[in-house]
């Protein structure tokens, strides 16, 4: 989950003196995945203050494997390969020279298209929706209002619940279906949310400190 403030300044001691701090995207959006600019700077200093240990991620499972990683160490870790964890993130783990892994999901090397989750908010988040939602539900289910805000939420949920199970050629058609209910263009005709190309990730792979690691082919669900 992503981490507060409060959350690392409490210190509470966990088994093997390390914890590894979880960020997907780095930015102003308000949406469930950002954590602001501001707020993550905000985190990186308090490391330093509080005396935390911040460690590379392979250096930290070593010396837990070993049985001998420093009190208070802590590895940061960033989901997805987002851009502006190379264009907000690294700048501000730079300022305070902490090194940190970015999860890079490899089916994004060759193409660019905006992942499911994004599609979705960029739907909910449309004005003037369908007054009623009557595609992309669970099996069974019956059409839901789409009035009011709380009504959008509702819905947003429900539809999001449907997608982690479904195969990814299931996923790209109840995208597909969605932007058309809600009268939206495609991702190739809009500039949307994306992860790094191959280029932007060779250059942050140059960077001191900063370590590419693998994070599935298409973020399916593998059980």
């Amino acid at each position: 989950t992503d981490v507060r403030a409060e959350d690392v300044r409490a210190g509470e001691p966990l088994a093997g003196n390390a914890v590894i701090l979880m960020y997907h995207r780095i930015a102003d959006d308000g949406t469930d995945l950002c954590v602001p600019p501001a707020e993550f700077r905000a985190h990186m200093a308090l490391l330093r203050e509080a005396g935390y240990r911040v460690l590379p991620l392979p250096e930290l499972a070593a010396a837990l494997a070993r049985g001998d990683a420093p009190e208070k160490s802590v590895a940061i870790t960033l989901d997805d390969g987002y851009l502006d964890a190379l264009t907000h993130a690294v700048p501000i783990l730079q300022e305070f020279d902490h090194p940190a892994t970015f999860f890079i999901i490899s089916s994004t090397l060759d193409e660019t298209s905006e992942f499911w989750w994004e599609a979705l908010e960029r739907v909910f988040a449309h004005d003037g929706l369908p007054a009623m939602l009557d595609v992309a539900l669970a099996d069974g289910a019956e059409p839901m209002p789409t009035r009011t805000p709380d009504e959008i939420r509702a819905a947003f949920d429900a539809v999001r619940r449907t997608f982690y199970t479904l195969p990814l050629e299931g996923q790209r058609e109840r995208v597909a279906t969605l932007l058309r209910w809600a009268g939206l263009p495609p991702a190739e005709a809009t500039r949307p949310i994306r992860p790094m190309t191959p280029e932007e990730i060779r250059a942050l792979d140059r960077l001191p400190g900063m370590e590419i690691g693998a994070h599935t082919a298409h973020h399916l669900l593998l059980p």
